[in-house]
């Protein structure tokens, strides 16, 4: 009997099919802002459609990927602060964070304080990064499509063109940005799961301080987002052999940059000072070597991993022989 456990215990293992890895999708997006929601709203779909790739890719069930959106008017700094306080997770795990809306620039961080516009409280990019890595899950991804500069300095796009904002990200005349998910080939699944293998975390930015986070005028979302996007799919089909963060988000921000010079070179818009004329997207990675689920390391209700098992199935056939 205890062989027959331990062959149907094994047998899990070397299919995949004992750990329950979850991915958690966490969206903030200022949906209801005048000036930036529509492209608030394709954001928050386009992130979605992204963390699902993943899962897909790293072959986790969809419904181990329930996304928690907080849009509109839920999202604020009192739905951020209950989220956190409630929020849980596995050590296996990974966590997806973006925010979509208005931001501002700090002393304290190159990334920006994300600004909740409904109850005008910020909190900063880098607090959420760390909040999150405290709850212990395996890789934590922090992206925010934002603003990291004064409101009294941005670009600012004419009215024959699109809006200003109150305060924030400006809207433009959307240079034919497009994205669309390329076909998934074999390189797919591998790139991801090296990527998303590693344990650590990403933490990425829309613009380096003192520059404003573009949006697409009307539903076209922002171009950092929409950037990361296609960038993505261009590192994926270069089928890389050793896939990392930065090469795959050296590939956004060149993306980004020609995106927005074409949007800085349209009629009605004001160059800024040099060196602030175009939007950099900025990131932190922090990642240890590619980390396979190690089938060593899975516990039995916390009592026996396989090399356990494997010497008790050695002292089964051995108790076999001695009967």
């Amino acid at each position: 009997m205890l062989r027959t456990v331990i062959f149907a215990f094994l047998h899990c293992l070397m299919t995949g099919n004992v750990v329950s890895q979850n991915i958690h999708t966490i969206i903030f997006a200022s949906t209801s802002d005048v000036s930036i929601g529509a492209g608030c709203a394709k954001n928050s779909d386009s992130f979605e459609s992204f963390t699902s790739r993943v899962a897909r890719g790293l072959g986790i069930p969809q419904l181990r990927n329930t996304p928690k959106k907080y849009v509109g008017l839920e999202c604020s700094s009192k739905s951020y602060n209950s989220f956190i306080e409630s929020f849980e997770c596995k050590s296996e795990d990974i966590v997806f964070f973006a925010y979509f809306g208005h931001g501002a620039p700090t002393s304290q961080s190159e990334f920006p304080l994300i600004g909740f516009h409904k109850d005008y409280v910020s909190i900063p990019l880098e607090d959420v990064k760390r909040d999150l890595i405290a709850k212990g899950a395996k890789f934590v991804f922090v992206m925010g499509d934002c603003c990291n500069g004064n409101t009294s300095d941005r670009p600012r796009a004419s009215k024959k063109y699109g809006t200003d904002n109150i305060i924030g990200t400006t809207s433009g005349l959307q240079p034919q940005l497009s994205v669309n998910f390329v076909q998934a080939d074999s390189s797919e699944p591998r790139v991801l799961k090296q990527l998303f293998g590693q344990a650590g975390s990403l933490i990425a930015s829309g613009c380096r301080r003192g520059e404003s986070s573009w949006y697409g005028y009307g539903y076209e979302g922002g171009y950092f987002t929409n950037g990361f996007m296609e960038g993505l799919d261009e590192y994926i089909s270069q089928n890389p052999i050793e896939p990392s963060w930065d090469a795959l988000m050296e590939i956004v921000r060149k993306r980004v940059r020609e995106y927005s010079t074409i949007q800085l070179s349209l009629p009605g818009n004001i160059k800024k000072a040099k060196g602030q004329e175009e939007q950099t997207p900025i990131w932190q990675s922090i990642t240890h070597a590619f980390r396979p689920i190690s089938k060593d390391a899975i516990q039995n209700n916390g009592k026996h991993s396989v090399s356990e098992l494997l010497n008790l199935l050695k002292s089964s056939k051995q108790s076999d022989t001695d009967d």
